[in-house]
């Protein structure tokens, strides 16, 4: 009997090891994170954002769309998305980043961040460019 707990004590610890409750708690968190449906908005405003900044994009922008959908909806990459989360944070930072979430303000700041990206990028890449003779320059000597 002794050896049956510790070999289910053991099985317990190893599935811990492997990040089956990291799974568990990263799926719980996009479930509160797309509980309105939030995840899909995000997805779509930077895609829009991305349509608006890119030329060869904003060609077509109808048919941009169209394969964004079909590639990068909430449905289509949320298993890859829980495995990453779930091994980049620990339980207590995703219990921390889904209570966050919950709130007013982390519901308000999930439908920011898009945005807030896009223009973060945006200004690195205005920043690069202005200095981009420099940066060849240095790399050539």
């Amino acid at each position: 009997m002794k050896i049956f707990f510790i070999c289910i004590i053991s099985i317990f610890l190893y599935a811990k090891d492997n990040g089956v409750e990291r799974l568990q708690f990263s799926k719980k968190m996009f479930e509160v994170m797309n509980k309105n449906g939030y995840v899909d908005l995000l997805i779509k405003r930077a895609v829009n954002e991305e349509i608006s900044q890119n030329p060869i994009l904003s060609l077509n922008p109808q048919k941009a769309k169209e394969f964004s959908n079909r590639y990068l909806s909430f449905k289509s990459l949320k298993p890859d998305l829980i495995h990453i989360f779930a091994k980049e944070l620990s339980v207590d930072e995703m219990k921390a980043w889904t209570n966050f979430c919950k709130s007013k303000a982390g519901q308000k700041i999930l439908l920011k961040l898009p945005r807030l990206i896009n223009v973060s990028s945006y200004i690195a890449q205005k920043k690069i460019q202005s200095h981009y003779k420099e940066l060849v320059d240095t790399i050539m000597k």
